[in-house]
């Protein structure tokens, strides 16, 4: 079965749903929920695990844990990532959910296709369309009538208000507005980035630069692992791309290995820091994480100057961190300026960022808590220059930002192009 529905329709609860009455209902069911990453189908779990829980009489568990449950009648319900290597282990699935199907990669629609072929299960893909690509996209437009289909608009959801809707319409490129509420597979021109090529630079053998608490924030720098080469020192680029009440303040940490056309390009962390940051504080945050990174390593500061920019690259400087300045221009030719600063053309950073994942010179730490995010920011990244616009607040928004994408690109064409400079700087 294909469920095509609009962002906010409650395709997801209508999934949970469906797997706890699986559950209940036919004891020694097996259940996998399957999505894009660990994170989102955890999320469709929690929402069985509640439905379950609001049953009159609501059955005994005899395993609860974060990723799976277990119910006395012997059903079970687990909670897979989306990563083909790792849920090959399962057959005999009574029903597989793909949560947001559009988005998970074809490896592991194919690789969960073969574990129904005894037990003649029930396969249920939903999702938001995500583009002209991808085994969702293309048995959506199959004349397959194997398939079940069911397709839902917003405007056919009564709990999203229809002047929701009317300010989306206008405030939204019309490509997008088509995407996410009405449910149809646009192509998006000059659309920089695949998804396929973008989440192909998730890897789970980079291990993150730091160590992060429950609820995602800095905890310490990772040790090296025993399989990691020993370097006389690491060369890290840090990007900021600054914002403050509008947009996020982003923080990216990029390794460069090699030299030459040969370099690539390891992403070791990417942070967003709270709306409405002070600007002296996003400075000291900046410092006291150089101060995490450099044990064994010279870095490079990148800050992006456009706009506000250039007097916070001052603070930057009265912390003795040295930032390299990138004004991001609408011209041509990207420049250097006194100081060691430069002015970037947009198309420059998109364009260098673009030939650097399609030749797979970028590889993303899949276990830092914001990778999908950037995955997402990545392929949806609009090439116009309004990078600034602002961000609709109503609550049923999920308009896309581009701070993680700006604060990776400025330092990836920085290193690239601009060199290294080491910090010296009196540690916190």
């Amino acid at each position: 079965m294909l469920l095509n529905c609009s962002r906010q329709s409650g395709k997801s609860t209508i999934a949970a749903i469906l797997t706890a009455h699986r559950a209940y209902y036919y004891p020694k069911s097996l259940c996998l929920l399957v999505s894009s990453s660990q994170r989102q189908s955890s999320e469709i779990f929690r929402k069985v695990s509640d439905t379950l829980s609001r049953i009159p009489s609501p059955p005994k568990r005899v395993e609860d844990n974060r990723l799976s449950l277990q119910l006395e009648n012997g059903s079970r319900v687990v909670s897979l990532p989306g990563d083909a290597g790792r849920i090959r282990g399962f057959s005999g699935p009574d029903l597989i959910v793909e949560d947001e199907a559009a988005q998970v990669p074809d490896e592991v629609f194919a690789a969960i296709r073969p574990m129904l072929a005894v037990s003649n299960g029930r396969l249920l893909l939903l999702s938001t369309p995500f583009g002209r690509e991808g085994h969702f996209y293309e048995i959506w437009s199959s004349d397959d009538d194997s398939w079940e289909k069911h397709f839902i608009t917003a405007y056919e959801c009564a709990h999203i208000p229809r002047d929701f809707l009317e300010t989306e319409r206008l405030t939204s490129q019309e490509w997008e507005f088509d995407q996410e509420y009405l449910g149809r597979f646009v192509g998006i021109l000059h659309q920089p980035f695949t998804f396929q090529n973008v989440v192909r630079c998730l890897s789970d053998q980079i291990q993150p630069l730091f160590l992060y608490s429950e609820d995602g924030k800095v905890d310490g720098r990772n040790p090296k692992s025993p399989d990691q080469p020993i370097q006389q020192k690491r060369e890290l680029y840090i990007g900021v791309d600054l914002g403050k009440e509008v947009d996020y303040t982003a923080i990216s940490v990029i390794e460069k290995i090699g030299r030459g056309e040969k370099a690539t390009y390891h992403i070791l962390h990417l942070e967003r820091l709270p709306l409405g940051t002070p600007y002296p504080e996003i400075v000291r945050y900046v410092h006291s994480l150089i101060s995490v990174a450099a044990i064994d390593s010279k870095i490079t500061l990148v800050v992006d100057k456009t706009g506000v920019g250039g007097p916070i690259a001052d603070y930057f400087r009265e912390e003795n961190l040295r930032p390299c300045g990138l004004t991001i221009t609408s011209g041509k030719n990207a420049g250097g300026v006194r100081g060691g600063d430069w002015n970037v053309p947009r198309d420059d950073l998109v364009t260098q960022t673009q030939f650097l994942v399609d030749m797979s010179r970028v590889r993303i730490a899949k276990s830092i808590p914001l990778a999908l995010d950037l995955v997402e920011e990545l392929t949806h990244f609009k090439p116009s220059s309004n990078t600034k616009a602002k961000k609709a607040s109503h609550p049923f928004s999920q308009r896309h930002h581009d701070d993680l994408a700006m604060s990776a690109m400025i330092p990836l064409w920085y290193a690239e192009n601009g060199g290294w400079v080491e910090m010296e700087f009196l540690a916190i």
